[in-house]
């Protein structure tokens, strides 16, 4: 009981901690970071499947 006490209150001084540095921006800038490297990922994912339909169509390596 005493350890859960503990860890609940650390959470808790840690989340203050993080909404009173400007934690709220780290996200916005974290989340824009993310939403940039799944559009870079939807381009490599396009080219990929091109490629394996191409792989498909082509005849048997002799």
């Amino acid at each position: 009981m005493r350890k859960f006490l503990l860890g609940f209150m650390v959470g808790i001084i840690l989340s203050f901690l993080f909404i009173y540095f400007g934690g709220g921006e780290i996200l916005k800038v974290l989340g824009q970071k993310a939403i940039d490297a799944g559009e870079r990922i939807k381009v490599y994912e396009k080219a990929f499947k091109e490629t394996v339909g191409k792989m498909k169509k082509a005849p048997p390596f002799q």
